[in-house]
């Protein structure tokens, strides 16, 4: 109810879909079921820790178009295994999972290119992982019309990526900055 609340006096967004929340039950939907009925945005964490990938293709079945991939990263994305630091609070990565000192999850060690092979990896179609990456988020924020695809007239702003979902090349304003030999 609070919720939907919330939803009737303008949000129109989830943050972090699954995570910390209490769980869709039949008898007390709680946010997800909010999220769902309102027709919000949901934001999904793809790391394979936060969210389980059976969650994951619920998700993308539930929520279809509205639903954003997220990494939730932290300072350590991108970084060997070994102790960070996240806002004056030690972290440790250990495969693949940042934690606090207590075990807590700490936010996320992936980048936004890997929570996309990620949801491939778990069996999202490849189209609708990157439309979840790409033009939902900029549908969200309402910038469409400028990012989020490719279309005359946008920014040419684009990642090339090899079967994979390795890096390639990174083009921003249509000049490539980035190239991998």
């Amino acid at each position: 109810e609070t919720a939907m609340k919330g939803f009737a006096c303008g949000a129109t967004q989830t943050t972090h879909l699954f995570d910390a929340m209490n769980a869709l039950h039949h008898r007390k939907p709680g946010v997800v079921g909010a999220s769902f009925d309102s027709g919000a945005y949901a934001e999904l964490i793809c790391d394979g820790i936060h969210i389980h990938p059976s969650v994951v293709r619920i998700a993308f079945k539930l929520f279809g178009e509205k639903l954003i991939l997220i990494s939730d990263s932290v300072r350590c994305a991108g970084m060997p295994e070994g102790r960070y630091d996240l806002g004056g609070q030690a972290i440790t990565v250990k495969d693949g999972k940042a934690t606090l000192a207590d075990g807590t999850i700490a936010g996320s060690s992936i980048h936004l290119l890997q929570a996309v092979a990620n949801a491939v990896s778990f069996g999202i179609d490849p189209a609708d992982a990157v439309t979840a990456a790409t033009l939902t988020p900029a549908q969200a924020i309402g910038m469409d019309a400028d990012i989020g695809s490719l279309a005359v007239g946008k920014r040419a702003d684009m990642l090339l990526l090899d079967r994979q979902f390795n890096l390639a090349t990174t083009i921003i304003n249509g000049k490539a900055i980035h190239h991998e030999a």
